[in-house]
């Protein structure tokens, strides 16, 4: 790309923060902004899995594929990410374990493996022995258990705190608290966002905004069929448990560069 290409990325989370730092690091002129703070939305709610077996559905063969690509490509983006920042985003590699517990659930579970290796997903199946060997922790009602040993995980806080921290170190521009609330089109072609005071010009423009992408919210995008996911977690401590200075660290280093 022309390093004097003008991006306006619309969304601060995991994917308009690592779209801006690929086009900064190419010497591209990038501007993101979000209604919120950075990497606060859905990036920040997730839980980090990055579980494309475990995750896969019957009749998404593309999606699985897409998936798979894209999974294949983390190791190298956050070593590279945890060079460019100088701290850990908890990439870890150990796996997922989907267990069941009763008869019921286990009938389910099978159903589950048939779908995933008719896709080709690298999973094994366990017995009751296997999981509780593997996981004894675990409730002496398990039944049995899927196995996903290349599937992986991040923490997802850190993760968006350093690519906040990696975007502006490359020369990018962060605009929180700013919302987009259309697109101008000039012979057809995008030329500017419109904010609440103003509009900010732009070659092209990256639509990252999860949820919120669409026309009812951004006037000027195409009518997208987008339908909010919801799901919950449960966060647990152990005796051993400290609060983690890590992140506020990241927060204030990253204050640090927004100063300068």
């Amino acid at each position: 790309m022309s390093s004097s290409c003008r991006v306006a990325v619309i969304g601060a989370g995991a994917i308009g923060l690592s779209v801006g730092w690929r086009l900064a690091q190419a010497g591209c002129s990038v501007h993101i902004y979000d209604k919120g703070r950075a990497g606060q939305g859905a990036s920040w709610a997730a839980a980090g899995m990055l579980a494309t077996a475990a995750e896969v559905a019957a009749g998404a063969q593309e999606a699985f594929e897409l998936g798979r690509r894209s999974q294949e490509l983390w190791p190298q983006l956050a070593a590279e990410l945890e060079r460019a920042v100088g701290f850990s985003i908890d990439y870890r590699t150990q796996g997922t374990l989907i267990p069941a517990f009763g008869v019921q659930q286990l009938d389910l579970l099978r159903e589950t493996f048939d779908v995933q290796r008719s896709l080709g997903a690298p999973v094994q199946w366990l017995s009751r022995p296997a999981v509780r060997e593997r996981e004894p922790q675990l409730s002496d009602r398990i039944t049995g258990a899927i196995f996903a040993p290349e599937d992986v995980q991040v923490d997802n806080r850190k993760f968006v705190a350093a690519l906040k921290f990696a975007f502006l170190d490359a020369g990018g521009r962060l605009h929180e608290d700013v919302a987009v609330r259309g697109l101008e089109f000039t012979d057809n072609r995008f030329s500017a966002l419109v904010l609440k005071e103003g509009t900010a010009s732009a070659d092209m423009v990256i639509v990252a905004a999860g949820i919120g992408s669409k026309s009812s919210d951004i006037e000027g995008l195409p009518e997208i069929p987008l339908v909010p996911v919801q799901g919950e977690m449960a966060a647990f401590k152990d005796k051993q448990y400290k609060i983690d200075t890590q992140i506020r660290d990241i927060l204030s280093r990253l204050e640090k560069i927004e100063d300068k």
